[in-house]
């Protein structure tokens, strides 16, 4: 549970900040994407992630927009941490640093594999 409230709030957080024209970066990556919100809904709700493109595409916007991977698929590990630790304690996201180590084939790979690794909890 403590990893979906993570997850949950590091989306959030990526939904409230906003780009200069004002849009999400949540909405800019479900419509980039072209992801089917019940499939989001899904992944969130019982952890279920299909490998669909158009949900890789989403977790990869998620995350670059965020500035935890960047397209050179490097994950910001200290900030995936740094974010964690605003909503939950030190040891409670020490998955952090384990997820931040997945790596995928592809950026859309990775990005799954590490939201993947939070929502499981994996350490």
């Amino acid at each position: 549970m403590k990893t979906f409230t993570v997850l949950v709030c590091i989306v959030a957080a990526v939904a409230a900040s906003r780009d200069k024209s004002g849009h999400s970066f949540n909405e800019q990556c479900e419509k980039v994407s072209g992801v089917d919100p019940a499939l989001l809904a899904d992944a969130f709700s019982n952890g279920k992630f299909p490998d669909d493109s158009k949900l890789k595409a989403y977790f990869k916007c998620v995350l670059i927009g965020y500035g935890i991977l960047n397209e050179a698929g490097e994950v910001n590990g200290a900030l995936m941490k740094k974010t964690c630790e605003m909503f939950l304690s030190e040891d409670d996201c020490s998955f952090a640093e384990t997820c931040a180590k997945e790596k995928g084939s592809s950026l859309d790979d990775t990005a799954l594999l590490i939201v993947s690794c939070v929502m499981k909890g994996k350490n």
